[in-house]
């Protein structure tokens, strides 16, 4: 399956868990999961990494330590790049791509599939898959939905990392 097919695969398979509720550590479409458990079950599933080793990482450990538990999980399995410009338009980045992706670290939009990871107090402790950006669909209280990240408050005025899961391969 090449990456066009691969990245249509893991949006599919993130619509399936829409309205699964938010359910700390759970990994179970329907049942439960939670923004990390989420995206590992959904890329699994869509066969680009394996959900195999996901970490417990305690609740509300973003609250009391500045140790970056997420973006270690999430860095072993895709490459951070740099967007720009922000903000972007609605349904920008694919147009202004032109279908071509830069290579890892370059400047460039968010294309389909890409993950973003939200810092929160001291550390990054959320993160979402970028659907067609600015939506993207996320875990969080009080179950999976699809957000505009430019206006939900989840995202909207932090810090935004952005990361390509088909760069690390």
């Amino acid at each position: 399956m090449n990456e066009k097919a691969q990245r249509e695969a893991v949006a599919a398979e993130a619509r399936k868990w829409l309205r699964t509720p938010f359910h700390h550590g759970a990994r179970i479409r329907g049942g439960g999961a939670d923004c990390e458990t989420f995206i590992g079950e959904v890329f699994a599933a869509a066969g680009v990494f394996t959900a195999e080793g996901i970490p417990y990482i305690p609740e509300q450990w973003f609250l009391h330590s500045k140790e970056e538990l997420y973006l270690n999980y999430l860095s072993r399995y895709a490459s951070e790049y740099v967007i720009g410009p922000w903000p972007l338009a609605v349904g920008q980045s694919e147009a202004a791509l032109s279908g071509q992706r830069p290579t890892t670290n370059s400047q460039r939009l968010p294309l389909p599939a890409d993950i973003i990871c939200v810092k929160s107090r001291w550390v990054y402790s959320h993160g979402a898959i970028v659907l067609a950006w600015p939506q993207v669909i996320h875990c969080f209280p009080p179950c999976v939905m699809e957000s505009n990240a430019h206006y939900n408050p989840v995202f909207r005025g932090h810090e935004i990392k952005f990361f390509d899961p088909w760069a690390k391969k």
